[in-house]
């Protein structure tokens, strides 16, 4: 079951909290601009001029669900900087997973801002890659990375793995049948995703060569 960080405490007047809630469930089937004030006040059954009162404006209370956003998604990243290199990063790959699960909302929100191309999923995706290069850079010096590894692409290509099913989740259900996001079924992906990332898919390097061929 999801936690409703959406939802405010009995002393935040539940108009505020209902707009809140209509806002993002909106935002993200539709777009900002697919969203009036009217759309978002009629959804939370409250009057129109309580976004003006609680928010400003549509912007304002745009403002305050990308600024919920960037801090449930980046949390993660907050996580214990003890251990391995590798471990870090498993850590905050299941931060993130578990992040994903229990805000489904929020996750959906995420994805519409991400096909917008809206500055707050920009911000996400910037501070997650920063922390993969770092990690990266410190593995490298470790030892723990073979040579020839092409350290500019390698966070992007390990955070399209981890971010992939938020964007093609609706094609993968279709599909697999499954919910890209169901405990068990992030479990198993988690697992499938550190395999490759360890041991990769083919059984013999030379496969990858055949014909002169360089893997892209």
């Amino acid at each position: 079951m999801s936690r409703h960080l959406i939802l405010a405490s009995p002393a935040d007047l539940t108009g505020r909290a209902r707009l809140r809630d209509a806002a993002l469930r909106l935002f993200a089937e539709r777009g900002v601009a697919g969203a009036s004030v009217r759309d978002i006040a009629e959804a939370a059954g409250v009057t129109a001029g309580l976004i003006t009162h609680y928010f400003g404006s549509k912007d304002g209370l745009k403002a305050e669900l990308d600024e919920l956003m960037v801090r449930v998604f980046t949390e993660p990243l907050t996580m214990p900087r003890e251990g391995s290199p590798p471990e870090r990063l498993k850590i905050v790959s299941e931060a993130l997973a578990r992040a994903m699960i229990e805000h489904p909302e929020l996750r959906a929100y995420l994805r519409r801002s991400f096909l917008e191309n809206d500055p707050a999923s920009a911000q996400v995706f910037k501070r997650f890659a920063l922390l993969v290069r770092d990690v990266q850079f410190e593995m490298k010096g470790a030892g723990l990375l073979r040579d020839g590894l092409d350290l500019e692409w390698t966070p992007f290509q390990v955070l399209f793995l981890h971010f992939g099913p938020l964007m093609l989740g609706p094609a993968v259900q279709e599909i697999m049948g499954v919910d890209p996001y169901a405990e068990d079924v992030v479990r198993r992906r988690s697992r499938a995703t550190q395999d490759l990332l360890t041991r990769g898919v083919f059984r013999d390097r030379a496969i990858m060569k055949r014909g002169g061929n360089e893997p892209t």
